[in-house]
């Protein structure tokens, strides 16, 4: 699964996974308790994907 993960960007509201082979897949922050959220970030930081951040 880790590799077909192009992108991974964090919106205002939500994360946006892009996928290699086109098309992406949003991922509400009201989807995710804390615990749940902290496992994901922790996730994100164990594989070799881009983290974009929202432009400020």
């Amino acid at each position: 699964m880790r590799e077909q993960v192009k992108h991974v960007q964090r919106l205002q509201a939500a994360y946006l996974i892009e996928l290699v082979e086109g098309g992406a897949m949003p991922i509400p922050f009201r989807e995710m308790d804390t615990e749940k959220r902290q496992q994901f970030e922790r996730l994100l930081a164990s594989v070799p994907v881009v983290i974009l951040e929202p432009a400020h």
